[in-house]
């Protein structure tokens, strides 16, 4: 629901620029909340800071009216920083921005493969991911994701953890995207590597 004549936009700065950062280890990245307001508004605004790393979409500051929000990342990886934003008598966000972070450092290497799979509904498979060509000496964590194409909703059917397989059992028939992605000891992002296969539930 938009509120009636007013409109909100989010220009998250950082300390590296507008948009996307890439920064090492040891330095301390900070985030100034923008937002440009069109419309008759004068109230109080309200941010809220959500990161996507390894756990998925966690929320790093509650609302509060402080706009800013300062991270030093103990981990290399990807991860996206979305802020939001809201006005007096909001129930929930209205307007938000990401920020994408790369933190430079040592992370997985190599190329992902999965298993070939034929799915039925409600009928459990393996997922079995297949890591070539990185270090030997590396401790791997795997992850397994779905996605439903035909709403584009999510599932993680398989947090971060060191077996490279899962089972997976579909709901329904339809087209899905599986997502099997790794990191490794150093790493704390969304994945260092990534491989993405899409599957029809008969």
């Amino acid at each position: 629901y938009k509120r009636p004549g007013v409109e909100f936009k989010v220009v998250p700065n950082t300390t590296y620029g507008d948009g996307d950062a890439t920064f090492t280890l040891g330095e301390t990245l900070r985030f100034d909340a923008n937002t440009v307001v069109t419309g008759d508004y004068d109230g109080e605004l309200q941010y809220q800071f959500y990161r996507n790393d390894a756990r998925g979409w966690v929320v790093v500051k509650d609302w509060s009216t402080d706009g800013t929000y300062e991270w030093t990342p103990a981990f290399a990886g990807n991860y996206i920083y979305q802020i939001r934003v809201k006005g007096e008598g909001a129930g929930s966000y209205e307007a938000f921005n990401t920020v994408v972070v790369n933190v430079e450092g040592d992370k997985a290497q190599g190329t992902l493969s999965l298993n070939s799979i034929t799915a039925t509904k409600r009928t459990p498979v393996e997922l079995k991911a297949t890591l070539t060509g990185g270090a030997a000496e590396d401790l791997m964590q795997y992850r397994f994701r779905v996605t439903d194409k035909a709403n584009n909703v999510s599932e993680i059917i398989k947090a971060y953890g060191p077996e490279a397989s899962c089972v997976w059992v579909p709901r329904k028939a339809g087209t899905f995207d599986i997502y099997v992605e790794a990191i490794n000891q150093n790493s704390f992002g969304m994945y260092d590597i990534q491989h993405i296969e899409t599957v029809t539930v008969q």
